[in-house]
C-alpha cells in the first residue's frame, strides 16, 4: 500500500500547490486521482478558449482566485490583475466592455480578464500544469499496477499449472486473466446489474482454479474503449462462459480453449463467478468433479453428476476425512466397479453376476443377506426401500454410494486404515471380497475371511492402492 499513498500524495501536493480549490474530501484515492485529471483537464480547456477569446467565466474567475492567492505573484500584476477581476466582480461581466469599466481594452470597450491577465498567466503555468497531467498519469498508471498485484495475491486462483508448458502464457495476461474474473465475481456477490470495464480485455492465460488446471483461458470482447457488462445475461456456452454487453450486440466471453475435460473446465469457471470456488475442495475436504474423476478416471461425467453429491454428504455423515482411510475406501471401489465405470455386476464366470442380488453399488454388494441388511439399515433411516423385491433400486446413485459407507461402517474397516501398508489394505479387501467359500478358501467364527487365500482382485487392488498413494501423498 505503500505505493498507492506515495502516488496519492504526489499527485496531492501538485495539485495543493496549483489548486487549492480541488476538494480534498473523496475516500477513494482511484476516484480522487481521476478528478484531479478532470481538473486539470478542465484548465487545460480553459487555456485554450482563453486563447480563442471564448467566454468561460466560471474558469476565469476560479483561476483569477487562485493567482491572487499566490506568493509568488509579483505585486505590481497582483494590484492590477486584483483591480480588474474586482471590476468584473462587479459588472458581472469577464469580458468588460463599456463606459462602467475603469481600464480600456485594446478593442477600446474595456478591461478584458481573460485577454489581459489569465491568459498570459495561464501561459507561464502551462507547464506546471502539464507536469501536474503527467505526474497524475503516473500516479493513475501505478495505482492500477498496484491494485492489479494485491487483487491477484488475494485471489485464490493462481497463475499456470505445475508441470505444464504454454508458450502463449505469460505473467502480465495471467494477471489480466484473474483481475477480470475477480472483479465480475465481487460485482456478481454484490448482486449488480452491471460490471463497467474502462478498457477494452484481450488476455489469455494458464490458470488453476482449486486443482482444476485451465491450460489457456481466454477473456475478449470487441468493444471498446469502455462498455458494461450485464450481469444477470451470464450464460455458459460450449466454448466457455459470456455475457452481453449494455447498448450493443457484442458480447464478454471467457472462453476455455483446452479440448480435454472442457465442460468440467467451464463448470470450474462458472463456479467460481458464482462464489463457490472458495469451498475446501481437496481431497481430505469436499470432491469435485476434477478431483473425482482423478480418483476415478473411468468415471462417466453422468455419473459425477449424480454420484458426486451423495458422496460429500456421506464423506462427512461417516466422518470419513483422513487421507489414509480415503485410500483405503476409494482403493476397494476402484476394483470393485472398474473406476465407477459399473455400478452393477455384469455377466461373467462369477455364479453371482446371474444372481437377482448381485454385486450393486460402488462396493458391489452381494447376496440377499446382504440386500436384507441394508435395507433394514435404510429403513432404520426412514427411508422407503424394498431391495429385496426391487433389487435394482440399489444401484440408484444414492443407495449405490450409501451402501458402500454402510458396509464400510459395519464391518468396522475403519481399524486398518490407521496406516497404508498393504497388510492393513489385504485385511481390509478380505472383509469386502473374499470371494466364493471353498474347502481351500474357509470362513468361519475362529478366522478371519480368506485367511488362507488372497481375496478377488487382489492384484488389482494392490496396483489401485499404489496408485492413489502416489496421486494424494498423506502427511
Amino acid at each position: 500500500m505503500a505505493e498507492i499513498y506515495a502516488a496519492y500524495n504526489l499527485a496531492l501536493t501538485v495539485a495543493d500547490s496549483l489548486a487549492p480549490e480541488i476538494s480534498e474530501t473523496i475516500n477513494n484515492i482511484g476516484e480522487f486521482i481521476q478528478k484531479l485529471k478532470n481538473d486539470v483537464s478542465n484548465y487545460v480547456g480553459g487555456i485554450q478558449d482563453a486563447k480563442k477569446m471564448k467566454a468561460n467565466f466560471k474558469f476565469a474567475e476560479k483561476y483569477a482566485e487562485t493567482l491572487l492567492k499566490d506568493p509568488t505573484l509579483p505585486d505590481s500584476t497582483r494590484q492590477k490583475l486584483s483591480h480588474t477581476y474586482q471590476t468584473a466582480l462587479e459588472t458581472k461581466d469577464f469580458f468588460c466592455s463599456g463606459t462602467d469599466c475603469n481600464t480600456t481594452s485594446k478593442d477600446g470597450k474595456g478591461p478584458n480578464l481573460i485577454e489581459e491577465f489569465i491568459t498570459p498567466l495561464c501561459e507561464q503555468n502551462k507547464a506546471k500544469l502539464l507536469a501536474l497531467n503527467e505526474a497524475l498519469e503516473q500516479a493513475q498508471q501505478m495505482i492500477a499496477e498496484k491494485e492489479t498485484e494485491l487483487i491477484v495475491a488475494g485471489s485464490s486462483i493462481t497463475c499456470g499449472c505445475s508441470g505444464l508448458d504454454d508458450i502463449l502464457t505469460f505473467d502480465r495476461d495471467c494477471k489480466n486473466v484473474i483481475l477480470a474474473l475477480e472483479k465480475l465475481k465481487k460485482s456478481i456477490a454484490t448482486k449488480a446489474m452491471l460490471h463497467k470495464f474502462e478498457a477494452s480485455i484481450t488476455a489469455i492465460g494458464q490458470i488453476k482454479i482449486g486443482d482444476v488446471c485451465i491450460d489457456k483461458v481466454y477473456i475478449h470482447t470487441q468493444e471498446s474503449p469502455s462498455f458494461e457488462v450485464l450481469l444477470p445475461s451470464k450464460k455458459k456456452t460450449t466454448m466457455g462462459v459470456e455475457f452481453d454487453i449494455s447498448n450493443s450486440t457484442n458480447k464478454f466471453k471467457i472462453d476455455i480453449q483446452d479440448t480435454e475435460a472442457k465442460d468440467l473446465k467451464i463448470d470450474a469457471v462458472w463456479k467460481y463467478l458464482n462464489g463457490e470456488g472458495t469451498k475446501n475442495i481437496s481431497f481430505t475436504g469436499e470432491l469435485d468433479e476434477v478431483l473425482l474423476k482423478k480418483i476415478f478416471p473411468k468415471v462417466s461425467d453422468n455419473n459425477i453428476i449424480e454420484l458426486l453429491p451423495f458422496l460429500n454428504k456421506y464423506l462427512v455423515d461417516f466422518n470419513m476425512n483422513s487421507c489414509q482411510e480415503r485410500i483405503m475406501f476409494f482403493t476397494q471401489i476402484a476394483e470393485e466397479t472398474n473406476n465407477l465405470e459399473l455400478l452393477e455386476e455384469g455377466r461373467s464366470g462369477w455364479a453371482s453376476s446371474t444372481s437377482k442380488y448381485r454385486g450393486r453399488g460402488m462396493f458391489q454388494l452381494t447376496g440377499s443377506r446382504n440386500y436384507r441388511n441394508f435395507e433394514d439399515y435404510c429403513k432404520s433411516l426412514g427411508e422407503n426401500v424394498d431391495f429385496i423385491n426391487n433389487p435394482s433400486t440399489l444401484a440408484e446413485p444414492k443407495y449405490s454410494v450409501l451402501s458402500a459407507f454402510w458396509f464400510w461402517d459395519t464391518n468396522n474397516c475403519k481399524r486398518y486404515s490407521r496406516e497404508l501398508t498393504e497388510d492393513n489394505m489385504l485385511k481390509i479387501a478380505k472383509v469386502t471380497n473374499c470371494g466364493s467359500i471353498t474347502s481351500n478358501c474357509a470362513h468361519n467364527d475362529q478366522e478371519e475371511p480368506c485367511y488362507s487365500c488372497e481375496p478377488n482382485g487382489w492384484a488389482r487392488r494392490k496396483l489401485e492402492f499404489e496408485r492413489l498413494k502416489q496421486l494424494f501423498p498423506c502427511n
